[in-house]
């Protein structure tokens, strides 16, 4: 091209007539604006609604959760001190078993040391007898 050419478009007559026919008026555009303004408000007012049910939901289930671990932590509570209950009372059993069992042997150890004792001067007395006078 030259430089002195310019560049030109031409359009025919139907296609200035689609090409005006597709442009917006502002009038049209704050329409457009306007109605989309009332669908981000209504999907607002939705998301919100949906939101409070949410809210609700969740206190409610958490709510319910929290009696729920409440009564657990009550049965395991008693649970527990039945069986420390349980525990105590073997434990005493067993203690008072072998406090029968140590004053068994203790008895059985005393009457051996008696009898060794007795023997012992049984035996000295015998021998004693025994010796000759001096």
């Amino acid at each position: 091209m030259n430089a002195n050419q310019t560049n030109q478009i031409t359009l025919t007559a139907e296609q200035l007539i689609n090409i005006v026919g597709h442009a917006a008026t502002q009038e049209q555009l704050d329409n457009v604006r306007r109605e989309l303004d009332t669908k981000i408000e209504r999907l607002d007012t939705k998301v919100e609604r949906v939101a409070g049910e949410l809210d609700a939901k969740i206190d409610r289930v958490a709510s319910e959760l929290g009696a729920k671990i409440e009564r657990v932590a009550g049965e395991l509570d008693a649970k527990i001190e039945r069986v420390a209950g349980e525990l105590d009372a073997k434990i005493e059993r067993v203690a008072t078993r072998t406090d029968s069992k140590i004053d068994s042997l203790k008895n059985w150890m005393l009457a051996t040391a008696f009898t060794m004792i007795v023997t012992v001067a049984a035996a000295t007395a015998f021998l004693v007898d025994r010796l000759p006078p001096q």
